[in-house]
């Protein structure tokens, strides 16, 4: 007679296959299952240990941190298990260097006394936004700056000592991620160099602060030359706090055409411009006077115009810059675009603008892209009160809210074509220029048109999209704005047909008091047979969008007497507007729980296996405080 199955008695490598279907849909109970047996803990070590997260505060700490992180790995004998390790904060290396605490409640050290943008950026971490969301980047709003040194202290230094012993007794170490506001220090990059060769160096916060000096730092030169730098990530503006010219942007696409050989990865965004206040030494004391521009002459080691370049694999633009033509191409100078496999422009929570109509043109007539796999694009359109081409190209497109035979009025669509060009015309052109992707993010002024477009031609192939319409503003109020499109029951059922393979969606639902209508559109989403992760952006806003003239009428919501006069002007509120946001935003455990049953129940009625759920359903708020003002900036 064979002998009972145990799970401690399988091969080591079918218990880790076991363990990572385990790991990925309950983490915590890795660490139960590691207790059970020898044979668990043996199994579960590089699911317990393979990745390592440090948060430091000052050197004292990260001592501490580190000698009894050291002594957990050695007692299991689990150091050849650990692939990789974070480290953010910011290291005060001196007592004397952390700011009262009465003076900066609840801030970092280092940051200058800045703006409400600052508290917003609190916010989006206290409430877990990043979690939620998974994107915590960009934050084009972080106009303050660290005030570090332009060279790393020999003191400050030494504070990582710890950190780099540790490094350097991984033997099988690969990535290093760090998101810190001290420069990368000098000692770790010669103990990376010289006993993890092979590991790759991500900088999460990479900023060079010596570029507006006569020679760069010598530091920063090897930092930007090391071999193992795999990924950088910048926030940028044109200027620092200090009011001299921020030079990274240069920098870093110097760094992409050849002097860091094995960068593979960059991601730039475009923060607002310091305030001149933050470029006070103390409250009270006037601005210094900002110092005339200065040519960028290149960083040292660079050979102008040798036409060498770079081969990224993964590139993001995204901020409160516009991406434009002349933006596209400094960037094909610099790296081949046959090498990318993602590409993000504008897309990413807290981004503020876009790829313009140009930007668009030169993609479809250029086809950078033969292999690209994943594209996060947000589509963004700009107004010209003069002769406003775009909002005439919008309008003969027809209605752009519902999918109801989006190809209808094609005739007159092509007479408007033929007179010029438009949005709607430049971003089909380039969608149908790309391969077939893999995945695909599309945020923005979305057309019908162009979304039934881009998935007859990616959709069979599709594993993961994301659908996020607004219309994004520049330049202030625009009074030729038009209504982002809205997500009906014919678009889930038609995004069912044009994507069978899809186990990702993300998209945004209008609430409307989860009448029928909503519920209906729930419902809908458990048509897709494949899906596994849903992402469900709940528009809690008011009765008509706050950027158009285009009202969602619902006569049952509000009563005769208090409806709207042809006089009256649209910021006057109706007590049914407040009371319509109130019971739209009142999204709580209960109703998470609701929609989960409406859609799991959904599934089961197309037919799908009962075993076979969502792994999460994921539930984001916006427009809690859109009350249909009028003059509203912000999305």
């Amino acid at each position: 007679m064979s002998p009972e199955p145990r799970l401690e008695r399988l091969p080591l490598e079918v218990m880790q296959d076991i363990i990572e279907h385990v790991a990925a849909a309950d983490p915590p109970s890795i660490l139960v299952l590691a207790a059970t047996s020898k044979a668990c803990h043996r199994a579960t070590r590089k699911f317990v240990f393979g990745h390592i997260s440090l948060k430091v505060d000052d050197a004292a700490t990260l001592a501490e941190q580190v000698a009894a992180l050291t002594e957990i790995i050695d007692r299991g004998k689990c150091r050849d298990a650990v692939r990789s390790i974070s480290v953010e904060g910011y290291l005060v290396a001196r007592r004397q260097d952390r700011p009262p605490a009465l003076l900066y409640p609840s801030r970092g050290p280092f940051y200058r006394v800045s703006s409400h943008l600052e508290h917003i950026q609190r916010w989006y971490q206290r409430w877990g936004i990043p979690e939620i969301l998974d994107d915590p980047e960009p934050r084009p709003y972080n106009a303050q700056r660290f005030e570090a040194p332009v060279t790393v202290p020999d003191y400050e230094d030494q504070g990582w000592a710890p950190l780099g012993r540790l490094i350097k007794g991984l033997p099988y170490l690969a990535k290093l991620v760090y998101n810190c506001g001290n420069q990368f220090p000098p000692s770790l990059l010669a103990i990376i160099h010289k006993h993890q060769p092979h590991c790759q160096l991500h900088l999460l916060s990479f900023r060079l602060r010596s570029l507006h000096l006569a020679t760069p730092d010598r530091h920063e030169m090897e930092l930007v030359t090391s071999p193992c730098l795999h990924t950088v990530h910048l926030e940028y503006s044109s200027r620092e706090n200090s009011g001299v010219d921020d030079f990274n942007e240069h920098a870093m696409l110097d760094m992409v055409s050849g002097l860091a050989p094995n960068l593979k990865t960059a991601h730039a965004v475009f923060s607002a411009v310091p305030n001149r206040k933050s470029a006070m030494g103390r409250v009270g004391h006037p601005p210094k006077p900002e110092p005339a521009p200065v040519a960028w002459k290149g960083l040292p080691g660079l050979v102008p115009d040798s036409g060498t370049k770079g081969s990224l694999t993964s590139l993001a633009l995204s901020g409160l810059d516009p991406i434009r033509a002349p933006s596209l191409e400094n960037w094909a100078a610099v790296t081949d675009f046959s090498c990318l496999r993602h590409l993000d422009l504008g897309a990413g929570f807290g981004s503020q603008s876009g790829v313009m109509v140009d930007g668009f043109e030169w993609m479809a007539k250029k086809r950078p892209f033969p292999n690209l796999r994943t594209l996060r694009v947000r589509i963004m359109r700009e107004i010209d009160i003069d002769e406003d081409a775009i909002l005439e190209d919008l309008t003969d497109a027809g209605p752009i809210h519902a999918l109801t035979n989006p190809l209808s009025h094609q005739d007159a669509r092509l007479q408007a074509r033929r007179r010029k060009p438009g949005l709607v015309e430049t971003v089909i052109d380039f969608l149908n220029s790309l391969e077939p992707l893999v995945e695909l993010s599309v945020s923005g002024h979305m057309q019908a048109e162009v979304l039934c477009t881009a998935l007859r031609h990616h959709g069979r192939t599709l594993r993961k999209l994301e659908l996020l319409p607004w219309d994004p503003i520049r330049n202030g109020y625009m009074e030729h704005s038009v209504a982002p499109m809205l997500v009906t029951q014919d678009l889930i059922l038609q995004l069912q047909c044009l994507c069978p393979n899809l186990e990702e969606l993300s998209l945004s639902i209008k609430r409307t008091r989860s009448d029928a209508r909503e519920v209906a559109l729930y419902r809908a989403l458990g048509g897709f047979p494949h899906l596994r992760r849903l992402f469900i952006t709940l528009n809690c806003s008011s009765r008509h969008d706050a950027r158009s003239d285009v009202w969602i009428l619902d006569p049952a919501m509000y009563s005769d007497d208090d409806e709207h006069s042809e006089d009256d002007p649209l910021e006057h509120l109706r007590n049914g507007d407040i009371c319509n946001i109130f019971f739209n935003s009142a999204v709580d455990a209960d109703l998470a729980r609701s929609i989960w049953d409406v859609v799991h129940a959904s599934m089961l009625a197309y037919g799908r296996d009962p075993g076979h759920r969502l792994d999460w359903l994921k539930l984001h708020t916006v427009g809690g405080d859109d009350l249909g003002r009028q003059m509203r900036y912000d999305d």
